[in-house]
């Protein structure tokens, strides 16, 4: 008997609690304050979890949202209007390595050869400039 009185509280809960979505949402008349409403919703919510028979495919556990009002009206063009364009990629970029390994190849022979090369000189400049010194 206790079982029943307490499902019949919980349904009567939440018929309370869609008749003030229904104000709100739809006809933007809300009945109560935000913490009002917060406090059915949270009833509802311990009754479900303090006794695990009760089960609604109303209840504020199973649905998130609300439907659409009708009132809501959305302009498509406003919408596209204010999108962000899209980002465009370039096709390739500007070096491929993969494709052309002659170029992979040519990078590596010239910082094989060229840059000791040119340690060399650089090297070779600063001993000639100190020994010149003394």
């Amino acid at each position: 008997m206790e079982n029943k009185k307490i499902e019949k509280n919980y349904n009567l809960k939440i018929k309370e609690l869609q008749r003030l979505n229904k104000l709100y949402y739809d006809r933007s008349k809300p009945a109560v304050n935000d913490d009002q409403y917060d406090k059915l919703k949270n009833e509802i919510l311990l009754l479900e979890k303090k006794y695990k028979f009760l089960k609604n495919k109303n209840s504020p556990s199973k649905i998130v949202g609300y439907k659409p009002s009708k009132n809501f009206n959305q302009d498509k063009a406003t919408f596209r209007d204010n999108a962000p364009a899209p980002i465009k990629t370039p096709a390739k970029p500007p070096i491929q390595l993969i494709e052309k390994p002659k170029n992979l190849i040519v990078a590596l022979i010239c910082q094989m050869l060229i840059l000791p090369v040119i340690g060399i000189i650089i090297i070779s400049f600063f001993c000639s400039s100190w020994f010149s010194r003394r």
